[in-house]
């Protein structure tokens, strides 16, 4: 039922919906997903050059460990955006349930 209702409106129909019975964050979720993503990895990139720069086994801890560091910031990263779009299906879910029942 989520699923057709998001793919029926367009970003820009829901982002001018006036009357919020469509969600803009579903569609901006993914989006934010990919940039923390890229921007994890490259800061870890970064961080990595740096430690080299500096000393060659400081560059290999970095490595090991901060891509450690980095994939579980990914992991609470994802779980973040998990429960926001589980907050946004209940809404959905609800809003759904009370047109059925002409309730709003």
């Amino acid at each position: 039922m989520y699923q057709a209702r998001a793919a029926k409106n367009g970003f820009f129909a829901s982002l001018f919906d006036w009357g919020f019975t469509s969600f803009v964050a579903p569609k901006l979720i993914k989006i934010g997903y990919i940039a923390s993503a890229i921007y994890l990895g490259l800061a870890w990139l970064l961080f990595v050059l740096g430690a080299f720069k500096e000393n060659g086994g400081l560059g290999l801890l970095v490595l090991t460990f901060g891509g450690l560091v980095t994939l579980f910031a990914l992991m609470m990263t994802r779980l973040f955006f998990e429960f926001l779009m589980v907050v946004f299906r209940a809404a959905v879910d609800v809003h759904d349930t009370m047109k059925r029942r002409d309730i709003g």
